[in-house]
């Protein structure tokens, strides 16, 4: 029985991390922003909590992330095609300049 406590316990830090992913709403990419660590980009979405420049409307894909080349082409093309996109973030993440960026999906 406190085995099957411990266990119980050392999973649930596990489980409080799970839904802290936060979807920003369709929009157009205002500006893209290449720069050595990865890709800047600017929407119309702001979120102040997580960003803290440009009005919490600055959001990056870093050069570490997996798949950086995809994601970053993928926000290039949907920028220079006017699409709009969704995209995913840590909404626990520290406040700073821009917040990472990890998902994206682009409408048609």
């Amino acid at each position: 029985m406190k085995k099957m406590i411990s266990i119980i316990l050392c999973l649930l830090p596990a489980f409080s991390f799970a839904g802290t992913e936060k979807s920003s709403p369709y929009v157009v990419i205002d500006r893209l922003y290449p720069f050595g660590g990865g890709l800047i980009f600017y929407t119309s979405y702001a979120d102040t909590e997580v960003s803290s420049c440009d009005g919490g409307k600055r959001f990056v894909v870093l050069s570490t992330h997996e798949n950086y080349q995809v994601k970053a082409s993928m926000l290039m093309a949907a920028f220079m095609a006017g699409k709009k996109i969704s995209f995913r973030y840590d909404a626990n993440h520290k406040r700073s300049c821009e917040a990472p960026a990890s998902r994206f999906l682009v409408n048609k």
